[in-house]
């Protein structure tokens, strides 16, 4: 605080005057002057303040408390659900690695059982299989091979991955060699992709033969297939509507009437109403004498019909 520049000087008082106490003194009996009167109850509301904040306050921790409870039990139940999900789908994949299991098992009991040369192929066959790692036979091969080389029809219903185009090109190719002329099999499939793997393993397992093939499909130039095919390869690998189309357009110079294989393979899928007609006009170029092999991953009744 400044300090005031004005000394103290004694007070003279008259004789029988009383001493002027100071102002620190003096009785504050004064009255409060208007306008500054004195608020008795201040405290009291501050107080009444406090406590109203206090309990606002233990309400809004009551309520963050409860919220965080929720979103626990919240949490533990979605934990709970993806624990249960995880739990089912372990139990989906154990159960198919089961079935594999079983399968492989048994694919192996076939193959530890036979030879390649006791189901009838020629060694020539067996040496080739051999080049390819491949020695004994699937399941399906087991069945079929002696079958077809026994001159039968055959269906055949194998999953994919099972050997069975194999099934049908090892005992066509056995039979071609012995009395080979042109066309000697035709192969329908329901795809181009199919079709040129099918042509793959022909050609790897017929090379010692100079086996000639051809693959009739869509998307491909077909002047270039109509040469081919007038070449008369002992192997047709198509399509049914692109044969179809070279069958009537070619006339009489493709000949199908010495043909002795027919395969239809996925035949669950050519037997369909997609396919009918190009397989009636197939059908009627071709001998009524031949062997008809059917092979399929799914028997459906289409398919039964003709078992």
């Amino acid at each position: 605080m400044a300090k005031s520049s004005t000394k103290a000087r004694p007070v003279k008082r008259q004789k029988g005057e009383l001493p002027v106490e100071p102002a620190s003194m003096q009785s504050s009996n004064v009255e409060p002057e208007q306008g500054h009167s004195v608020d008795e109850d201040g405290p009291s509301n501050e107080e009444d303040q406090e406590e109203e904040q206090e309990e606002e306050d233990d309400q809004e921790e009551a309520e963050e408390e409860e919220g965080l409870e929720n979103e626990e039990d919240s949490g533990d139940n979605l934990q709970d659900g993806d624990d249960l999900d995880q739990e089912e789908d372990e139990e989906e994949e154990d159960e198919e690695e089961e079935d594999e299991e079983e399968e492989d098992e048994e694919e192996e009991e076939f193959q530890s059982n036979l030879s390649f040369g006791q189901l009838g192929l020629a060694s020539w066959l067996v040496n080739a299989l051999k080049a390819m790692s491949i020695s004994k036979p699937s399941e399906i091969q087991t069945k079929c091979i002696p079958e077809i080389l026994a001159g039968r029809d055959v269906i055949g219903g194998a999953k994919t991955g099972s050997g069975k185009t194999a099934a049908f090109a090892l005992p066509i190719l056995q039979k071609l060699s012995e009395d080979p002329y042109g066309v000697f099999a035709v192969i329908l499939t329901p795809t181009r992709e199919l079709a040129f793997q099918i042509a793959e393993q022909f050609n790897v397992l017929g090379k010692t033969i100079n086996l000639k093939d051809v693959v009739v499909v869509g998307g491909l130039d077909m002047m270039t297939q109509a040469i081919a095919l007038s070449k008369r390869p002992h192997i047709i690998i198509a399509t049914p509507g692109r044969l179809r189309d070279h069958i009537n357009s070619s006339g009489d110079s493709m000949n199908l009437s010495r043909v002795k294989f027919l395969v239809l393979d996925e035949a669950d899928r050519l037997l369909t109403e997609t396919f009918a007609d190009d397989l009636g006009g197939i059908l009627e170029a071709l001998p009524k004498k031949r062997q008809t092999l059917l092979f399929t991953a799914t028997m459906t009744d289409a398919v039964l019909e003709l078992a």
